[in-house]
């Protein structure tokens, strides 16, 4: 929010960038293949929020690591190639993360490893994150607030639904 950093992901890690001078600075070193900072999914959306006194990010962090691989082979190259992809739902984890102490906080989102957390942002002081869980099968959503110094949550909504499914003609292709 003050301009100085921008906040990325470089191997597997969260590292800030200046933009008075364009310097990197390396944040969190545990990240490795296959258990790894995010900074953007294509399903939850941004995965780093600064809080409003921009020094504090809210950050999440994906476990692939005892999740099924699905081959995908790539025919069309000059030496089919074969890339490795996750068949599954990773547990996530979600942490606060103090640039000037580099601090973790692993924030709590309860016992449930197959669940989908997405980063709302901050109260405008800085006092709580805010996020929601959405369960694995998508029956139960919760709206949480989680304390940045301590990791501790409290729900402040919750909405249930009969599981479902969508189904279209339209995504059937023969």
């Amino acid at each position: 929010p003050d301009g100085r950093w921008f906040a990325g992901i470089k191997d597997h890690n969260l590292w800030l960038r200046s933009t008075y001078d364009g310097r990197s600075v390396q944040i969190t070193t545990d990240g490795v293949k296959d258990h790894e900072w995010l900074a953007s999914t294509w399903w939850i959306g941004p995965a780093v929020k600064w809080s409003p006194d921009s020094v504090k990010l809210s950050v999440v962090k994906l476990d692939y690591r005892n999740v099924p691989q699905t081959p995908i082979i790539h025919h069309l190259k000059p030496k089919p190639e074969v890339e490795w992809f996750p068949d599954g739902n990773a547990p996530t984890e979600l942490f606060i993360v103090d640039i000037l102490s580099n601090r973790q906080v692993r924030i709590d989102t309860g016992e449930e490893l197959d669940q989908t957390i997405r980063i709302l942002g901050w109260q405008p002081d800085g006092s709580e994150l805010l996020f929601t869980r959405l369960n694995s099968g998508a029956t139960k959503l919760d709206l949480m607030a989680a304390n940045p110094i301590t990791g501790a949550t409290r729900v402040i909504l919750t909405e249930t639904q009969e599981p479902f499914i969508y189904f279209s003609r339209r995504d059937i292709h023969f």
